[in-house]
């Protein structure tokens, strides 16, 4: 009997143990769930140029429950991007989106790797960026003319191309929020939307106008 019932308290105690470890492991993940970091540079003198890119990226942030560490800058060289880098490191940041970099750095060569580079210009500077793919086709980003979609409803205009910064904005925190362990970056590259007359009157891309 006395063997039997130490038998049955060496398992409760196995069991509470699986339990209580079961119960940190959880609450562990949750917090850094909660708590996912990422810094963002934004250029510091072209807010309207940023705005839809901006849009998409707080409300991913929200959506995944990112803290977002913002900051603004006319002018920034290597040296003092590894410093932030390193600033941000300590802050347990996952991250650092760089947004349009060619408004405040110089077209180089950079090797980071948990550095995105959200730009239309400086791919080849970057080991990972997010831009609109390249097309024959002209382009444009909203807000469009309302004049210009009458024009295609009304078959004066084929098409047009539509470069979807929110879009881009959303996914570049998305994949960054994704990297978690052994998850690297990788590159965006987002098709421009094409709005002809079938879509303008289906109204299947609403969500790209603003009217």
């Amino acid at each position: 009997m006395k063997q039997n019932k130490r038998k049955h308290m060496i398992l409760i105690v196995i069991l509470l143990s699986i339990a209580f470890v079961s119960i940190l492991y959880v609450r562990d993940r949750d917090y850094t769930q909660k708590n996912k970091r990422i810094a963002i540079i934004y250029p510091k003198y072209s807010q309207s140029f940023i705005q839809e890119v901006q849009e998409g990226i707080q409300d991913c942030a929200y959506d995944h429950q990112v803290k977002l560490d913002v900051w603004y800058k006319d002018d920034l060289s290597q040296n003092e991007l590894d410093d932030l880098i390193t600033q941000e490191y300590k802050n347990q940041a996952m991250g650092l989106l760089l947004v349009y970099p060619e408004k405040y750095m110089r077209k180089t060569q950079y090797e980071y790797a948990n550095v995105l580079a959200l730009t239309d210009t400086m791919q080849d500077s970057f080991t990972y960026t997010a831009s609109f793919s390249q097309t024959s086709h002209e382009t444009m980003r909203l807000p469009v003319d309302f004049n210009l979609l009458k024009e295609i409803s009304t078959g004066k205009r084929d098409a047009i191309y539509i470069e979807d910064a929110y879009k881009l904005g959303y996914k570049s925190i998305e994949l960054i929020s994704h990297c978690e362990g052994k998850r690297r970056l990788s590159n965006i590259s987002l098709k421009p939307e094409k709005v002809d007359q079938k879509v303008v009157e289906r109204g299947s891309k609403a969500s790209l106008f603003t009217y």
